[in-house]
């Protein structure tokens, strides 16, 4: 591995182009310069966009529980933040939705390499203006933070667990019991087979006592061509024999045909949840089992083919 793993050997990445921008607003080029891959968008983040505000006349099945009103406050955890793109437009979204008079307050975590966070911490400075039209005088309706989590320590899942037990100092909180986080998310973090087993070792300490075993983890990503799936397929494998999972569809209103989110990229946004009967499980120790599914004895018919089955599948056209 490197001694950097987003300065891999050969670096040669520009920036993304966000939609809607003619230029680099997010300054990219002298972010990657500076954090390698971390400091560019991915295009799995502008699909995650497009999940969190559809267009008009667009549905999503399942709908984006993260910005649904309900009364409850949103604490949300994403593992590998990079620039924060995901994480900003979702605080953005959270304080549109959030009404005036609301005593709701919403939590984010934005969670990195602890060499990356002074690129979130920078962007949102910047970010943080746009917030403010939408809060009020005497509180803020979203209190976002950013705290370092490399993948598969234990140690710094911890540390994020004893921060979410703290109050919201710009709140007034009403309620007794320690806020736990509702949502994990995660937006182009598939890529590097060595990093593979470390993400799913975060999840499931993420998704175990103490921490929330009923989160919600909605991971976006772009899948690459299929020459290369066989990198990746290890570790969905891995996921499924954890984690139920399910792909995001999309239909326009007029229409009653369903395709699958992010099909015309070749990108995904999938749903998962910790499975009931996997909390009882002993994880294995090395990353070698962990991916490899050694340990308890493997549950037939357990879903660990799933992302293979809905790459045939291809679940586009499918009718109402």
């Amino acid at each position: 591995m490197a001694s950097n793993p987003n300065f891999p050997p050969g670096l040669d990445i520009a920036p993304s182009l966000i939609p809607g921008e003619h230029q680099d607003v997010w300054e990219q080029q002298s972010a990657i310069q500076r954090f390698g891959i971390a400091g560019r968008i991915w295009e799995a983040a502008y699909l995650f966009d497009e999940y969190l505000e559809p267009p008009e006349g667009v549905e999503h099945d399942p709908p984006c529980s993260l910005i649904k009103i309900d009364g409850r406050p949103k604490v949300v955890i994403e593992l590998g933040s990079g620039t924060g793109y995901v994480g900003f437009r979702l605080a953005e979204q959270l304080a549109k939705k959030n009404h005036p008079t609301s005593s709701v307050a919403h939590r984010l975590i934005l969670t990195d390499l602890e060499d990356v966070c002074p690129l979130l911490e920078a962007n949102w400075i910047k970010e943080r203006e746009k917030l403010k039209i939408f809060e009020q005088a005497d509180h803020l309706s979203v209190d976002l933070a950013v705290l370092p989590l490399p993948w598969g320590s234990y140690q710094h899942a911890s540390s994020v667990y004893q921060f979410l037990r703290s109050p919201i100092s710009s709140y007034p909180r009403t309620a007794n019991s320690p806020p736990i986080f509702s949502h994990i998310v995660c937006s182009d973090l598939v890529y590097f087979p060595q990093l593979l087993a470390p993400l799913l070792r975060s999840l499931l300490h993420l998704t175990s006592s103490p921490f929330n075993p009923e989160a919600q983890v909605i991971i976006a990503c772009k899948s690459h061509k299929i020459r290369s799936l066989g990198k990746e397929n290890a570790f969905w494998c891995a996921f499924g024999r954890w984690f139920s999972f399910e792909p995001v569809l999309v239909r326009s209103r007029e229409s009653q045909m369903w395709s699958r989110l992010g099909s015309e990229n070749s990108a995904f946004i999938f749903i998962a949840r910790r499975k009931f009967r996997s909390l009882t499980w002993t994880v294995p120790p090395d990353d070698h089992s962990l991916l490899n599914n050694l340990g308890d004895a493997p549950v037939p018919n357990d879903g660990s083919d799933s992302f293979e089955t809905l790459l045939l599948m291809g679940l586009d056209n499918i009718e109402a």
